[in-house]
């Protein structure tokens, strides 16, 4: 009976150390709230957010399991805004430092702003190339455009999370707003997450609160919303929601950053070197936008915008270094999904 006795005490001390050790997974919404909320929190970002709304409640054409969810989902931030700050233009230090999503919304809020667009060079034929401003770069500047903060993302969580990747959306060519936008996705435990870092670039952004309410209209963008759900219902959500007529969507993965994007007409393009293993797309039918492989790879642009050392920053070194004998894989294609 004693022994018995010994035994249970020490599954309930057991018990009680493994809940007041204060971690939490990145699948599931931290239990233990901070006591100094203000110091985390930045413009929508709350710390002690604990919501999981269904936003299928809200619009019926999104199908049921696409939840919105705030930053904390991901993992509760060990550094203040104030220590964020003094990361402001050290992207090896910051890449050091910060290892889950709310510090990297939060230090893309603090020591970002909008500015350098992507830099633009003209390959063989005529096919115009686009290469996103690549991380370091960005942050030393502390200038983004939506790719380059996708490309922020991608290095400041990289080795932290099972996957971190790109959403890229390009509306059709027949359209009044023709254009594309690169978002960010993580993947961690078998769930993703998909959300759009440069909307807190700008110091007045229009960010929504992370509340779980549904009235948080005010000129943002609905892909500013962290939604946990599954690369098809996400493509879902995106285009039923979309005030443009989406032509492709894509999902990617790319280990040295954001590919360089051609465009030539109606068809887009990705370097030879890019492993298309890596690129899922969904086109709508009635759109005649392609995205496909080019037979090679463009010239990496040098000193455009001001920034230095362009060509040597991967991938582009290593468009140059492919080896052409190389077998690159075929992506993924499906006809966009619709909610039925």
């Amino acid at each position: 009976m004693k022994k018995l006795s010994i035994l249970l005490l020490l599954v309930l001390l057991a018990m009680f150390l493994v809940g007041c050790s204060g971690v939490t997974t990145p699948s599931t919404i931290p239990s233990i709230l901070m006591d100094n909320p203000e110091e985390y929190n930045v413009q929508g970002l709350r710390v002690n957010a604990d919501f999981k709304v269904d936003v299928s409640e809200w619009w019926p054409n999104v199908e049921m399991d696409t939840y919105w969810v705030p930053a904390v989902v991901l993992g509760n931030p060990d550094n203040t805004t104030e220590e964020l700050l003094e990361l402001k233009g050290q992207p090896e230090k910051a890449k050091e430092e910060i290892n889950v999503l709310f510090e990297a919304l939060a230090f893309m809020h603090l020591c970002t702003e909008p500015g350098i667009h992507n830099a633009k060079t003209q390959g063989e034929n005529d096919i115009w190339w686009e290469f996103p401003k690549p991380a370091e770069p960005a942050i030393r500047d502390g200038t983004v455009n939506c790719a380059s903060a996708a490309n922020v993302i991608q290095y400041l969580l990289e080795n932290d999370y099972d996957e971190v990747g790109y959403v890229w959306r390009h509306t059709s060519f027949d359209s009044g707003d023709v254009g594309g936008h690169c978002t960010s996705y993580i993947k961690e435990n078998g769930n993703y997450y998909f959300f759009d870092p440069v909307s807190l670039a700008e110091e007045d952004s229009a960010y929504p609160v992370e509340d779980g309410d549904e009235h948080f209209y005010g000129g943002g963008d609905l892909c500013d919303l962290i939604i946990q759900s599954t690369p098809r219902k996400y493509a879902i959500f995106w285009t039923q929601l979309s005030t443009g007529d989406e032509a492709i969507f894509a999902m990617f993965q790319s280990p040295y950053g954001h590919f360089a994007l051609g465009n030539e007409g109606h068809n887009l393009y990705y370097p030879k070197a890019f492993d298309g293993a890596n690129l899922k797309i969904w086109k709508d039918p009635a759109d005649s936008v392609e995205l496909l492989q080019a037979s090679y790879n463009p010239k990496p642009p040098t000193n455009q915008y001001g920034v230095e050392n362009y060509a040597d920053y991967m991938p582009y070194a290593n468009y140059e270094n492919f080896d052409e004998t190389e077998e690159q894989g075929e992506p993924e294609i499906s006809t966009i999904p619709s909610d039925g």
